[in-house]
Order: C-alpha cells, then structure tokens, then sequence
C-alpha cells in the first residue's frame, strides 16, 4: 500500500472515493454536510411553514411581532393603557396635563423650570440675534453650521470638494469609478486584487486540473503523497 494512502476503496485517506463518503461534501441527499435534505428541517433554514427559524408562522406568535391587537410587542392597544403613552388626559406619561403643574415645567411665568419664557433669556437657546448660544450671528462663520455655501461644516459645496464624497469621477472617496483605480479591486485583468479574472490565477481555487487546490486530479498526484511533476510538495 501507498504511504499515507490506504488501498482503493472508498476510505482513502484525504479523499474518499467518489460517492456518499466524500470529504467535506457528502453525497446529494439526506445526509449533506451542512445542509440537510429538502424538507422541515433544513439547517439555518426550516421549511416555510409555522416552524420557520427566526420567523414563526405568520399569526398571533409571530416572533418579535405579535398579531395585531391589544397585544403587539412594544405597542399595546390604542387605549388608555398605551406603553409609554398613557391615554390622553392630564395624567400622560413624561407630560402632565398643561397646567401650573407640568412635570418639569412651573406654573407659566418667565422662570419656568426647564424652559424660560420666551425671550433673551431662554434655556439653551438665547434670543435669535447675535449672541445666540452655541450660534454666532447670521454670517459665513456661525458656530456648528456655516453658512450655507462652500464652506458649510460637515458637508461642503456641491462639487468636486464635498467632505466624504468627491466629485463624481475616476477619484471618488471609498467608491472610485468603475476602471482601472476602483479601490479594491484593479484593472480588469486576470490579476485582480481580491478576485482575479477567471482562468488559472483564480484565487482560492485554481484551473481544473491536476494542480487544483485542495483536491488534485485522480492520479500519481493525489493528496499525501506527490508524483515527481508539476505539483510536487
């Protein structure tokens, strides 16, 4: 016997024969390694039906989606038992009725709690002018959001200087045109970066032939032991 190679038979060691012990691929049928037969229990995908994996059968349990009624998840019924929205009234969840007993908010006047009357003195928001906060006066140079033109923060002109996006071109940040300088990916030819061209550079799987990757032809070149040729270890 050949080392490192038991006889013909359907156990070879690295490769068994052609048949329903293939390595890493079973025969076609109810056996297939990682997919099982056509039917209920498919793995990662069960048979459309109410069994299904992630998504039960269209109905009252529907996973992550109740039937529609007053027991949705995450919404209850319109009613006056509504999550985080009790009906409407002066008893509202995060809002009381409006009144001189708001939650957060006093009695109307011009040191309400949270939110001054309205005027230069607002909270968090000063009176539209100059000295707004956090907003300098209308100009090219507000704080956080210029003004509209080339120069605006976070998101420039409409050209070929946008920030994040260039111009529509051979240059594009992240995506460049379709050609020679896509990002990633070169020129069309058989040494693409990533995926060559189909032929025999392919990448993770060679032409078919007696040099495949993983699995070589039938003959003196078979896994485990080489014969003295193209291919030898």
């Amino acid at each position: 016997r050949q080392r490192g190679k038991r006889a013909d038979s359907p156990c070879q060691r690295g490769k068994r024969a052609d048949g329903p012990c293939q390595r890493g691929k079973r025969a076609d049928g109810p056996c297939q390694r990682g997919k099982r037969a056509d039917g209920p229990c498919q793995r990662g995908k069960r048979a459309d039906g109410p069994c299904q994996r992630g998504k039960r059968a269209d109905g009252p349990c529907q996973r992550g989606k109740r039937a529609d009624g007053p027991c949705q998840r995450g919404k209850r019924a319109d009613g006056p038992c509504q999550r985080g929205k009790r009906a409407d009234g002066p008893c509202q969840r995060g809002k009381r009725a409006d009144g001189p007993c708001q939650r957060g908010k006093r009695a109307d006047s011009p040191c309400q709690r949270g939110k001054r009357a309205d005027g230069p003195c607002q909270r968090g928001k000063r009176a539209d002018g100059p000295c707004q906060r956090g907003k300098r006066a209308d100009s090219p140079c507000q704080r956080g959001k210029r003004a509209d033109g080339p120069c605006q923060r976070g998101k420039r002109a409409d050209g070929p200087c946008q920030r994040g996006k260039r111009a529509d071109g051979p240059c594009q940040r992240g995506k460049r045109a379709d050609g020679p300088c896509q990002r990633g990916k070169r020129a069309d030819s058989p040494c693409q970066r990533g995926k060559r061209a189909d032929g025999p550079c392919q990448r993770g799987k060679r032409d078919d032939g007696p040099c495949q990757r993983g699995k070589r032809a039938d003959g003196p070149r078979q896994r485990g032991k080489r014969a003295d040729g193209p291919c030898q270890r």
